[in-house]
């Protein structure tokens, strides 16, 4: 043996463990003696699993690298040095430690507050949107009315678990304006887009903490009596889009989600109509804009459309579904970014309400009653 280090192999496939002196588990079914020349500097043991570990000694015997390939260590290396008496001195470990699976996803939803990791998951891929503002409810005159803000996302590729452990969370009620964050805001953050007021206009989600990270639509800008659609939440593919602008009586509709080939909703300067709402990622067409019959909801990720000067009310936002769920509270439904509600018009006796967002992450049409955005969302993704 060198420095009581003990090299076993198998090929079977029924395997027993024991410890080197280091911790390292090696699987065996039949010994073989070790050759303690120092001759031979390698050696290569499959591990259980498929996992096969290169242990490299210099000419003293003494340990210099340990590479893993196979299972969830592929591509880990360890090299080691040593001091003069022959001590280890260091280590260092390169290379992936883990790469996640994809067959569950997992969906965590406002007020929760904590992930329990469950048994064999040593990482995952974690995805967050923030949550979307609300739309301005300007009350009982007529006059402007802003929309609410997008969401922002965030994605972690590989976050190192332990099976058992409770991971925080937070994720973000729909007009709260606080983040939604995965162990704390340093690791993964997707920030909520803001509130729309009577001129202020809401913000979109601004990029956040994560290895990929999109900005949220902001709402539209209105300085008529008709109100703003809200802006998109961003998503895996892209930022979200901002809602319509507004220099005349009718309403503008809400941004599109998520990247990929949405827009913005409809700038509406026409007079008494609504406008339409942006296009979804994958081409949808927005919800048609209020003329004389009710303002079309959005579809597949579009933005609602706006309403006009005869029938107020602005179209819903949709959801762009992107993530299967099935495992958790939420087990069979499919989640994903939302557009923005379209916005209501302000004119008339009584005004109208703006159009609510869609799935998460989407913000509210303004109007006399403000449409609600959605709330933030994590996908746990192993």
């Amino acid at each position: 043996m060198l420095h009581g280090e003990q090299g076993f192999a198998t090929t079977g496939d029924v395997c027993m463990s024991y410890y080197l002196r280091s911790g390292r588990a090696i699987c065996r079914k039949n010994l073989l003696k070790f050759l303690a020349s120092a001759a031979l500097l390698t050696q290569v043991m499959p591990a259980c699993a498929n996992e096969t570990t290169n242990y490299t000694y210099d000419v003293f015997g003494r340990l210099t690298n340990v590479a893993h390939s196979g299972t969830v260590n592929n591509g880990v290396n360890a090299a080691y040095t040593h001091d003069a008496a022959d001590n280890r001195s260091n280590v260092t470990v390169t290379g992936a430690t883990c790469v996640p699976g994809t067959g569950n996803r997992y969906a965590i939803t406002a007020g929760v507050t904590s992930w329990t990791v469950p048994t064999g998951v040593n990482c995952v891929t974690v995805y967050a949107i923030g949550a979307g503002g609300n739309g301005d409810s300007r009350g009982a005159t007529a006059g402007t009315a802003q929309g609410g803000g997008g969401g922002s996302f965030a994605k972690l590729n590989v976050y190192a678990t332990t099976p058992g452990a409770s991971i925080p969370v937070q994720v973000a009620a729909a007009g709260s304006g606080n983040q939604t964050y995965w162990n704390n805001n340093t690791t993964l953050l997707a920030n909520a887009g803001g509130n729309g007021g009577i001129v202020t206009v809401g913000a979109g989600g601004a990029a956040g903490v994560g290895d990929v990270t999109y900005a949220g639509g902001s709402s539209g800008n209105t300085s008529n009596n008709g109100g703003a659609g809200g802006g998109g939440a961003a998503g895996p593919d892209g930022a979200g889009k901002a809602g319509g602008n507004v220099t005349s009586a009718g309403a503008s509709g809400g941004g599109g989600t998520d990247g990929l080939s949405s827009t913005a909703g409809v700038n509406n300067s026409s007079g008494t109509n609504g406008s339409a709402g942006g296009t979804g990622p994958g081409g949808a067409a927005g919800g048609a804009g209020s003329s004389g019959s009710s303002a079309g909801a959005g579809t597949n990720g579009s933005g609602g459309g706006g309403g006009g000067t005869s029938v107020r009310t602005g179209g819903a936002g949709s959801q762009y579904g992107i993530w299967a769920i099935n495992a958790g509270p939420l087990n069979g439904t499919s989640v994903g970014p939302g557009s923005g509600g379209g916005g209501g018009n302000t004119s008339g006796a009584t005004g109208a309400t703006g159009g609510n967002a869609g799935g998460y992450g989407g913000g509210g049409g303004g109007s006399r009653t403000g449409g609600s955005g959605t709330s933030g969302i994590i996908v746990v993704v192993y």
